[in-house]
């Protein structure tokens, strides 16, 4: 099976490098698995809130990634592992795992579409850091893009001729900063 045939030396560059060939499907993976993250929480939804624990949700799901992440693994590679060198890996982890379990809180605020929207919110911050932490220039085009980008996404989400329900504001103004936070741990 996939496990035998990775164990040989060098099996695991050469599966890497057949998927990495394949970047299609790899995008169209990516894409449908993450607009059905949203769709899916959103519809698993009860009366604006979830009838399970997300917080144990994200944690089995993190957990099941590291398992088939390990699985992927050579055995010598596994039998390489030493806790002390991979502990500063652990650092990304929990902000991603803090970060989908964010995702959570801002679908019961705002809807998938909107978050959808919200998401791109990812660009300002990654820029903002490319800027700031790696201390690169970002070009005219590049500023003008983002602008383009924030005047797109305030237009898409306003809605002029729709009657103001303080309660629904309120609530999407708590799914817009919980998105804004879902950026900065992503950056």
């Amino acid at each position: 099976g996939l496990a035998a045939e990775l164990a040989a030396p060098g099996a695991m560059r050469a599966f890497i490098e057949r998927w990495a060939q394949n970047r299609a499907v790899l995008v169209v993976v990516l894409m449908v698995t993450y607009s059905a993250q949203s769709l899916l929480i959103t519809a698993s939804k009860r009366r604006g809130g979830f009838m399970y624990d997300a917080t144990g949700v994200v944690f089995l799901t993190e957990l099941v990634k590291l398992g088939f992440a390990l699985l992927m693994l050579t055995p010598d590679a596994r039998a390489a592992l030493a806790w002390r060198v991979s502990l500063p890996y652990a650092v990304p982890g929990v902000l991603y795992v803090v970060q989908n379990r964010l995702v959570f809180e801002a679908l019961r605020h705002v809807s998938p579409p909107n978050y959808q929207l919200l998401n791109n919110m990812k660009l300002f911050t990654t820029s903002v850091v490319y800027r700031v932490a790696m201390r690169r220039q970002l070009s005219a085009i590049q500023w003008l893009a983002l602008m383009l980008l924030g005047l797109g996404m305030l237009s898409a989400t306003l809605d002029p001729a729709a009657a103001v329900d303080l309660a629904a504001v309120g609530s999407a103004w708590d799914g817009a900063l919980i998105m804004a936070a879902v950026s900065l741990w992503s950056a």
